[in-house]
Formats: structure tokens, C-alpha cells, sequence
């Protein structure tokens, strides 16, 4: 569900992580894993679910992710997609030197093409969801 932050309670290091016990503007509440302090600020907007499985009255507000690996992350906002493109066909073209399937030479040519063809693939993938 979508909900602002109402209220920061409290924010807690334990490890090398952070707990932000929050109260959301709905009425929910609970606390916040965060790899980092001052990740979540009162008002911000987030997408969430609580976890009342715990048993114990105390919940977990767990942040919904998109394809994500990991802890909760901010999006990255205002991000040009042709940039992010880049930087994912050069980790894709880094794979295939590392697996031994192209020379170091032929990393940024290579790179080139796989964005080029995601381009392509998603231009067909597009088009073929516009209604007639």
C-alpha cells in the first residue's frame, strides 16, 4: 500500500544497520530496516507492507521493491534512462570478457549493440501494447 510517513519515532544503529520505528499517515506502524541513517524522512512517500507476524505487537513496515535484490533502496529519480541503459549494457558486455566470449577490445562495440537491441526489443514490445 502507498502511504506518507506521518512521524519518525525513532532510529536505531544496531550493526551496520538502522531501525526507523515510524508511524504512517493511515494509522500504521512499526519499524524500518535501513542499510543507512536517515534514509526515510516524515512525509516521504512510500509503498509498503506491514508484517505482523511476529506475534510480539510489534510490527515490520517492509518496503515493496521492483526487481529489486536487496535492502530497501530509494529509486533513482530523474535518472536518464539512456544513461542507465549505458551502464547496463557495459555490465552485460563485462560478463561476456570475463566468461572469455570477447576480447577486452570489442567491450564498448559490443555494449553498443546489446543497447541497441534492448532498444529494439523494447520499441516491439511497445507497439505491439498499443490498442488499435
Amino acid at each position: 500500500m502507498l502511504g506518507k510517513i506521518k512521524k519518525i519515532v525513532s532510529e536505531k544503529a544496531w550493526n551496520d544497520s538502522f531501525f526507523v520505528k515510524v508511524e504512517m499517515d493511515n494509522g500504521d506502524s512499526g519499524d524500518i530496516y535501513s542499510k543507512s541513517a536517515g534514509a526515510y524522512k516524515e512525509g516521504q512517500e512510500i509503498d509498503y507492507d506491514v508484517d505482523k507476524s511476529k506475534g510480539d505487537g510489534k510490527h515490520a513496515i517492509k518496503i515493496k521493491q521492483s526487481g529489486s535484490f536487496g535492502g530497501a533502496k530509494k529509486p533513482w529519480v530523474g535518472e536518464d534512462p539512456d544513461v542507465k541503459l549505458a551502464g547496463m549494457s557495459m555490465s552485460y558486455a563485462k560478463d561476456l570478457v570475463i566468461a572469455g566470449k570477447i576480447d577486452m577490445k570489442a567491450i564498448a562495440d559490443t555494449a553498443e549493440l546489446i543497447a541497441i537491441r534492448i532498444k529494439s526489443i523494447a520499441e516491439k514490445l511497445k507497439a505491439s501494447k498499443k490498442p488499435e
